[in-house]
């Protein structure tokens, strides 16, 4: 993992100490300041492009984004239906289905007030354990192309603090869903992993400890937090990782030669002008390990090149 420079370590704690511990999420420097050579345009003229687009328009470079990962099935329940059944609705189900053969209705009723006696003696003992386990609240942390601003994320959050009674809340990377969006790409790792810890220490409801999910590359995001900032009172009691890709990544998923072709066609309808799988190939496989990819792009932080040739540059 590539550690921050100097100059940007210098800018996240000058930030803090101005401003009294407020933390600011860092502004994205102009493309032009970034791609500065003739060498960074010749080796990552796709990610020099993605730069540029979020500099001048960081909601249309989002969208794109947030297409590519509706696309190809990377955001947590966006479709998910908000409502569900009534605890009676689907106890009613469950005792339909196993008693369709019984014809006496003196026995469906004693199952179905033993289903209810179970249910309840349930229940006493998961409010048993959460008073044992303190009631401790839970943190999510998105994946690639996702945002906690996002209706699905934004639900699986309430919807877990509700099941739980529990505090629940997601932490982004940026301060807007445009901006949480892009640094889900253009924010690397070192630097996401300490926005989320600056996040979670000025969170008062979390300085007691938390249960921390992670989705994806959300995961890498919650380990990086472990293994720098786990000291304290806001420590991470357990960790769940939901396809995470913690030992690293050595393909590009829903990418190949031939969804390239296809972006020529396919994005058309805005000023952008490449696909997403264009800079995933660019800028998280063959040009992953450049000084440049690792500064300026999350995925080539944990980009494991499986040939036995790369492992050198991949250490």
């Amino acid at each position: 993992m590539m550690m921050l420079s100097p100059h940007v370590a210098s800018y996240f704690l000058l930030s803090n100490l101005l401003l009294g511990g407020l933390f600011l999420f860092p502004f994205t420097t102009s493309a032009s300041k970034i791609c500065t050579t003739k060498q960074h345009e010749q080796d990552h003229p796709v990610l020099c492009q993605m730069l540029e687009h979020i500099e001048n328009n960081p909601n249309e470079m989002a969208a794109h984004i947030y297409q590519h990962a509706l696309e190809n099935n990377l955001l947590v329940g966006h479709d998910w239906v908000t409502t569900t059944p009534s605890s009676e609705t689907k106890l009613s189900k469950v005792v339909d289905v196993s008693t369709e053969t019984e014809t006496s209705p003196q026995r469906r009723q004693q199952r179905l007030l033993r289903s209810k006696q179970q249910a309840n003696t349930q229940q006493r003992a998961v409010n048993e354990n959460n008073k044992k386990d303190q009631q401790l609240p839970i943190v999510f942390a998105h994946g690639m192309g996702d945002s906690c601003f996002n209706s699905g994320m934004d639900h699986i959050t309430k919807k877990t603090g509700d099941m739980l009674g529990v505090y629940s809340v997601c932490i982004p990377t940026g301060k807007d869903q445009a901006e949480d969006t892009n640094n889900g790409y253009a924010l690397n790792m070192d630097a996401s992993v300490d926005v989320f810890a600056a996040a979670v220490l000025n969170n008062t409801q979390l300085q007691q400890g938390f249960h921390a999910i992670g989705f994806s590359q959300g995961n890498n995001v919650i380990r990086g937090y472990i293994a720098k900032y786990n000291t304290g009172n806001a420590v991470v009691h357990s960790f769940l990782s939901i396809n995470g890709v913690n030992a690293g990544e050595g393909a590009v998923p829903h990418c190949d030669p031939s969804s390239l072709k296809r972006s020529e066609s396919e994005t058309t309808t805005t000023k952008i002008r490449f696909d997403m799988c264009e800079l995933l190939m660019e800028s998280a496989s063959r040009a992953a390990y450049t000084e440049f990819a690792q500064e300026h792009v999350f995925q080539a932080n944990y980009w494991r090149d499986p040939r036995p040739s790369a492992f050198p540059r991949y250490q």
